[in-house]
């Protein structure tokens, strides 16, 4: 099976991942440390599967609306791995920014909703960024083939699933790590985070 193709069956698979939330990988910095920049609550650390940490930010939304969510955050050989269901924290150009502050931190968006986008930063520098709605669209002060290489994420054909699959391929890539059925399905280190979602940054300050 391809990268891509086992992208597309996990998305299937674990459709909660699918729907609103991010996917943020940092090396560089201790989980203290990402917590710090995500706004996570030390005291508030339990281990959740994927599915719970899921479950308990949809509660939370549903009772709360987009004023917290879960961290879910585990180490992947060198690298650290973030998940935000329902969340966007690690979406944020700055946040990303301060993540790859001690080496590399990227991030993928993922709103059914909305637009997709793809951020990467490099010590303390957002360098690229890859939004995804009708068609694609980039910024930033690098070269797009210096971090995507020939990974399609500017192809009009794509659809939503496609963007998605080729996104996730492209940090298995990058960290070396494949993002799995049964890696999610593990329980892992997971926190509240207290503030709103920025997609509600009105309610936020």
């Amino acid at each position: 099976m391809s990268d891509v193709a086992h992208y597309l069956r996990l998305l299937e698979d674990q459709w909660e991942l699918a729907d609103w939330g991010t996917i943020t990988w940092i090396s560089g910095l201790e989980p203290a440390d990402v917590l710090g920049v995500l706004g996570g609550d030390p005291s508030s650390g339990r281990t959740l599967s994927f599915t719970g940490a899921y479950d308990s930010a949809s509660r939370e939304f549903e009772t709360r609306g987009a004023h917290c969510t879960e961290i879910l955050l585990d180490r992947a050989g060198s690298w650290l791995v973030c998940i935000e269901p329902l969340g966007d924290e690690g979406s944020d150009p700055d946040t990303v920014s301060a993540l790859s502050q001690g080496g590399i931190a990227f991030s993928l968006l993922l709103h059914p909703a909305s637009s997709h986008r793809f951020t990467y930063a490099a010590g303390g520098e957002t360098l690229l960024i890859v939004e995804w709605l009708s068609e694609p669209m980039i910024s930033g002060p690098i070269s797009v083939d210096e971090v995507i290489g020939d990974v399609p994420l500017l192809s009009e054909d794509l659809d939503s699933s496609d963007w998605q699959a080729n996104v996730l391929a492209l940090a298995e890539h990058i960290t070396g790590f494949r993002l799995t059925t049964e890696w999610l399905g593990e329980e892992h280190p997971c926190h509240r985070n207290s503030r709103p979602a920025l997609s509600y940054g009105s309610a936020r300050g």
